[in-house]
């Protein structure tokens, strides 16, 4: 048995051993302040790169340490790129998964037994979902129980919502019907639906590592993506790839990010991040030497074309005057009328006196309405 015997270390003693292994530090209280807020063995992935090999912790001919810092938050921005993308990926398939199976096999299909392929992972998915629904505080969920309980569970549309990326990769997955599946994953671009279900399984791994503040850019991946030779959309073709490492993954986001909103700007964004960190080495990353000319390294956010500018203001000036034309119109159409309509007479009410002397003289009585119509004239006729 192997007693482990060693002790913490303060802060500086940290910095003195890392300096005595032959890591420059340039700025000691930059380093004493970076240590107390990021921990030694966080920041170790970093540097470890830059040790020399079956020398224990020794460092190579000038390694520094603001280097393993950079690294650092290079892989950090690196992580909130990838959850930003993949949280779209997400919720698009969340959606299509929910829809697609519901319209086909009704709200609970996602519990009915006969529908999957092993049991076993039925069971297991059912388990995760009730864990899911029981620490939910949505309010959606919370209504539903209020209201209803038979089923036991929520219906797919709201039970779904609340279940992890991971549990609806393997929904998906242990689902019987392949037309169903090949129909979702057609509607991302995908030609199969095993290579959407391989993407889906890589993906929950990567999304959990970025979650957890996992170093990403340079880790080797258990889980790995099946990439095809040739897809509908913009693709890559050099297939000769270590698809454990992150480059293969992040081709699969970005193409499935290009089917869900064509103008993202996830290349860009993550060029600007290369540019921001000249230092970083992308072929640890996975990165072949030609990974920009790739037509998926080459998509860009589409502009408006200059015509479509210039045809919607055309059509918004049009339109506004055009309105103003019809309003000015009305207004002189409404103090035309007022000028020339003759106002109706209005005949003095009769006083009380001459009410009472015409009722005692019928002769002399006016006639009502009604009464001089219904009489017949001199020629007999109404």
């Amino acid at each position: 048995m192997n007693k482990y015997n060693n002790k913490a270390l303060s802060i500086q003693e940290q910095i003195e051993r890392l300096k005595k292994n032959g890591l420059i530090i340039d700025d000691e209280n930059q380093a004493n302040k970076t240590l107390s807020i990021i921990s030694y063995f966080r920041l170790a992935s970093y540097w470890r790169p830059m040790e020399e090999k079956d020398q224990g912790h020794q460092f190579k001919p000038n390694s520094h340490f603001n280097n393993a810092l950079s690294l650092y938050y290079f892989d950090k921005e690196l992580r909130a790129l990838i959850f930003s993308a993949i949280q779209s990926i997400e919720i698009a398939l969340r959606t299509k998964v929910i829809h697609s199976f519901s319209i086909m096999y009704g709200p609970f299909w996602f519990m009915d037994d006969t529908l999957v392929k092993s049991l076993k992972q039925q069971l297991e998915n059912i388990a995760s979902l009730r864990k899911e629904l029981d620490r939910s505080k949505e309010d959606f969920i919370q209504e539903h129980y209020r209201k209803y309980d038979f089923p036991d569970m929520p219906p797919s549309w709201k039970t779904l919502e609340v279940a992890s990326f991971g549990v609806l990769s393997k929904l998906y997955s242990n689902f019987k019907d392949k037309n169903v599946k090949k129909d979702i994953a057609k509607s991302f671009g995908v030609p199969q639906h095993e290579y959407l279900e391989s993407w889906m399984r890589s993906i929950a791994v990567l999304r959990n590592c970025c979650a957890h503040h996992a170093r990403v850019w340079n880790r080797r991946f258990s889980m790995i993506p099946q990439l095809p030779k040739s897809m509908s959309n913009d693709w890559i073709t050099n297939l000769n790839l270590d698809t454990h490492k992150i480059y293969a993954q992040l081709c699969c986001i970005i193409y499935w990010q290009n089917s869900i909103y064509e103008n993202n700007d996830f290349i860009n964004k993550f060029k600007q991040l290369l540019q921001k960190y000249p230092n970083i080495d992308v072929t640890a990353m996975g990165f072949p030497k030609d990974w920009e000319m790739e037509p998926l390294g080459k998509h860009k956010k589409k502009n408006i074309p200059r015509t479509t500018v210039h045809q919607r203001l055309f059509w918004g000036l049009f339109l506004f005057v055009l309105v103003r034309y019809f309003s000015l119109a009305m207004k002189r159409s409404v103090s035309t009328m007022k000028r020339t309509c003759v106002p109706f007479p209005m005949m003095p009410a009769p006083s009380l006196a001459s009410t009472l002397n015409m009722s005692l003289r019928p002769s002399t009585a006016v006639r009502s309405p009604v009464a001089f119509i219904s009489e017949p004239n001199a020629d007999g006729f109404m």
